[in-house]
């Protein structure tokens, strides 16, 4: 488990480096493709650069003062278990862990829950659910949600060709693995 511990502390560590690299340099560009690769790949590689083993030898000269000062160092007793605090940690990220898994599910069910109650009308490839729950627009797969207030409004027409540019990059692909990731690396 103490291995586990520093993996995810490996993988959050490249994460801020890679996610800083994208916030100084790409984050202003209009190259919206370009950003979501890096982003999404991004990602990937956090999670296997830290399974890359790097290996080096460095060479040392003894030195009599170093050996002098560790000869005279005395190691004190400890009185808590040292084994208590990997399986501490595994417990609490256990717990966020669950956490984020059962909000996951808890959006997926309400999701549902609201397609169900929704009037949906099927338009070309994708299905466009009015419903009461959701304020504002978004699409899921090939659902595009809006609310039921705004059927029939001026610009309805345009959150509707808007989400379908989204359907038809699937977009929701990207949260979708996102939200996994966050399970992991909550």
């Amino acid at each position: 488990m103490y291995e586990f511990i520093i993996y995810l502390l490996k993988v959050s560590l490249s994460t801020v480096l890679l996610y800083a690299i994208y916030w100084f340099f790409l984050r202003k560009e209009t190259f919206f493709g370009i950003n979501r690769v890096y982003l999404l790949f991004t990602l990937i590689l956090s999670l296997i650069l830290p399974m890359v083993s790097i290996q080096y030898t460095v060479i040392l000269q003894e030195s009599s003062d170093i050996t002098g000062i560790a000869d005279g160092l005395l190691l004190g007793e400890n009185d808590s278990d040292p084994a208590k605090l990997p399986v501490f940690i595994a417990y609490i990220y256990l717990l966020g862990a669950s956490f984020c898994l059962i909000r996951i599910l808890w959006q997926f069910a309400v999701l549902f829950f609201t397609i169900n109650r929704s009037e949906i009308i099927h338009e070309d490839d994708c299905k466009i659910v009015y419903n009461d729950r959701f304020q504002m627009p978004f699409s899921f797969f090939n659902m595009i949600f809006i609310h039921k207030d705004n059927k029939g409004s001026d610009d309805t027409s345009d959150i509707i060709a808007h989400e379908k540019v989204h359907i038809r990059e699937s977009h929701w692909f990207d949260l979708f693995i996102v939200e996994l990731t966050s399970i992991v690396l909550w």
